[in-house]
């Protein structure tokens, strides 16, 4: 079985509220290596799909110094609509299912991990395994969408 890794990219990889104000500032963004190590422990291909643009994953991704665990960024630039709407999941399915040689049929796995509950919900109606990676999550409280819940992905 094939397990492949989507990951959302903004407050589910790097987190906003430590960055204080409203936009990013790119130069305070460091290396973590609690995030390097869970995605090195991954023993599958990596995406990222972000409704973000490709430039703003890639310069995340590379002031984190994670780019080499991610084969392709899907972002809101290079697709035809963005999450949650269910077109938009189905093309980044079908062009992953391409990258990695396998259809739909073929046994697999795909894990996404977001921080929006819309965004997962979609996710799950289409057959992936969900991950919400929220801050304000507790326990208490469980989606039928949500397989899974971590308060920051450092925490896995």
């Amino acid at each position: 079985m094939k397990n492949i890794y989507i990951f959302d990219l903004d407050d589910t990889i790097i987190m906003h509220n430590i960055f204080k104000g409203l936009f990013l500032d790119y130069d305070k963004i460091q290396y973590n290596h609690k995030i390097d190590q869970f995605l090195s422990s991954l023993n599958g291909p990596k995406y990222i799909y972000t409704n973000g643009t490709y430039g703003h994953a890639d310069n995340v991704l590379s002031k984190m110094k994670i780019c080499h665990h991610f084969k392709m960024i899907y972002a809101r630039d290079t697709l035809d609509s963005m999450k949650p709407n269910k077109d938009s999941f189905l093309q980044v399915y079908d062009d992953v299912l391409y990258q990695e040689k396998i259809t739909k049929d073929d046994s697999h796995n795909i894990y996404f991990y977001d921080d929006l509950l819309s965004n997962l919900n979609t996710a799950y109606h289409i057959g992936w395994n969900t991950i919400w990676i929220n801050p304000d999550y507790f326990n208490g409280n469980q989606y039928y969408f949500v397989d899974q819940s971590y308060h920051l992905l450092e925490d896995i």
